[in-house]
């Protein structure tokens, strides 16, 4: 039956080592007793607590602190506890040679539902027409002379785009290890838009659905701010207000861009 014991003992010493290593000295075996107690839930007893995916998952949001002097751990920011998110962005075009021929704003609020974002954002963009969208030829021989047809664009042309988006996104950690730094995070964040665009020539409003897909490399300063870059990409399909039986095709715009960002964020 002993013999039994030997397994057993090995199975849970890795099973408590994966979610915190503990080190040779005395020093390191207060640091991961510490790094236990502020990461475990007030009144939760350790048996309930290692049910939790948090006990496994604890070196995936510990950002460590070194001193200067020796290079060693002595502290940490723990942030697997982050709720709420605050962030302002700003963009640019994805060709960094025409950068200043889109610009765009963000304000976004996230809330952690989980190990899921639940994400809300307001945009706004300002362009020239051909880096958001492309003239409809719809119409163009047709009799109704207000179809999207009848009017073509330059691209140097003016555009506005106001947008709402609803999201989620999933915040992960590959690129620590590229950078050999632990204050590394990504996020991919999809969302449903609701987009009002208008141009310089017809200045009416066009609104209507879309997607939005963003890509976030987010460094961590402190317990709670952080900045970063992303990549933005966004589709939406526009239309303007129905002129007696015109059909959709007559009225509508098929918009899409890709922008590159900066940001600044609050964690809470």
């Amino acid at each position: 039956m002993k013999w039994l014991l030997i397994p057993l003992s090995l199975c849970l010493f890795v099973t408590f080592s994966h979610a915190t290593t503990i080190g040779d000295s005395p020093e390191e075996e207060a640091f991961y007793e510490q790094l236990l107690d502020e990461t475990m839930p007030p009144d939760q007893p350790l048996n309930e607590f290692r049910e939790n995916p948090e006990f496994y998952l604890q070196e995936e949001h510990i950002v460590y602190d070194y001193d200067s002097s020796t290079g060693l751990r002595d502290n940490f920011t723990y942030t697997g506890y982050d709720k709420h998110r605050m962030l302002v962005g700003a963009h640019i075009n994805h060709d960094l040679i025409k950068a200043a021929d889109l610009l765009g704003l963000d304000l976004s609020y996230g809330l952690k539902l989980g190990s899921v974002w639940a994400l809300f954002n307001f945009s706004i963009f300002k362009s020239r027409f051909d880096l958001v969208a492309e003239n409809n030829n719809s119409g163009a021989s047709g009799e109704n002379t207000e179809a999207e047809g009848k009017y073509s664009r330059a691209g140097d042309v003016g555009t506005t785009i106001q947008q709402i988006a609803l999201g989620a996104g999933k915040r992960f950690r590959l690129a620590s290890d590229f950078f050999n730094s632990d204050s590394f995070f990504e996020s991919i964040n999809v969302y449903a838009s609701y987009n009002i665009f208008q141009d310089e020539l017809r200045k009416i409003d066009y609104s209507g659905y879309g997607l939005r897909a963003d890509y976030e490399l987010q460094h961590r300063t402190a317990a709670q701010f952080f900045y970063g870059v992303k990549l933005s990409y966004n589709w939406a399909i526009v239309q303007r207000e129905k002129i007696d039986l015109e059909p959709h095709n007559e009225r509508s715009l098929s918009l899409s861009w890709l922008s590159a960002g900066l940001f600044l964020g609050l964690f809470y």
